[in-house]
């Protein structure tokens, strides 16, 4: 039996005009590239991102204390910095059939808004400075992959998501949220064409729905704690490609939907 080993460790450093990955919720497309690899491999792969994000002045929405009134000054970095570690397995149980498990960090968001010094009310880090959020997930997917020719290979398997976020708001009298931590389900199903000779590797999936409920939660700066359930679905496309200069091109789109399940 041959095993094989890869690792791979990148940095990247995003300002506010950068790709949403960076700052955003999505911190990690899937991809079934391992499933290409021979034999049986496992590889280890991580980034640590560097965003930045800031804005200058602004004004205080609606629904909230002194809605309407002009801030002034700069937000200074919202966005911290963060790591997103991954691993993946692959290994043969018969010329035509292999499997696969990949962990992953999908989903995530550390932000928070740094404190003022100006004397000014209405200087924006006096308003917001101290608010924050945090999001963590984990994403495990069980892969079953058949070879249906030499060229062409199917594959399908279930996915499982953990996740975990809370919030806060200092500008209401100090709010907080921290919801209970929630596990989400769904379903991957996809092809891939590949021609050895030139190393050229394409590979089209569909991740059906993974929904996530919270439960109760504590809060605390209002009315105390709360209850009822929330949720999102998320679903999406995703196209691998390789060729045999090394280059590949990674695709997703999600959408999210907020489904009201609860008082």
């Amino acid at each position: 039996m041959n095993f094989k080993i890869a690792g791979a460790i990148a940095l990247a450093v995003a300002g506010s005009s950068s790709a949403a990955l960076a700052g955003g919720l999505e911190r990690a497309i899937p991809s079934v590239s391992i499933l290409f690899e021979d034999n049986t491999y496992l590889e280890f792969s991580g980034s640590f991102v560097l965003p930045e994000l800031d804005g200058d002045d602004g004004v205080i929405p609606p629904g909230f204390p002194g809605a309407g009134a002009t801030l002034s000054g700069n937000t200074g970095d919202l966005l911290d910095n963060y790591f997103n570690l991954g691993a993946a397995f692959k290994a043969d149980i018969t010329d035509e059939l292999s499997y696969a498990l990949i962990i992953n960090q999908p989903l995530g968001a550390n932000s928070s808004y740094p404190t003022g010094t100006s004397a000014s009310p209405l200087d924006v880090r006096n308003v917001y400075g101290g608010s924050g959020a945090e999001l963590v997930s984990v994403a495990a997917t069980a892969l079953l992959a058949y070879d249906v020719t030499d060229r062409v290979k199917v594959y399908a398997g279930p996915v499982v998501q953990f996740i975990d976020a809370d919030a806060s708001l200092s500008f209401l009298s100090d709010y907080n949220v921290d919801a209970d931590p929630s596990f989400g389900y769904g379903f991957t199903v996809g092809a891939a064409y590949s021609v050895p000779d030139i190393a050229l590797r394409v590979a089209l999936g569909r991740d059906t729905v993974v929904v996530w409920r919270w439960g109760q939660g504590d809060r605390q700066g209002m009315s105390g704690g709360y209850s009822g359930t929330r949720g999102w679905e998320r679903h999406g496309w995703c196209m691998n490609l390789g060729t045999g200069v090394r280059t590949c091109v990674v695709w997703g789109k999600r959408w999210e939907l907020g489904v009201g399940l609860g008082g």
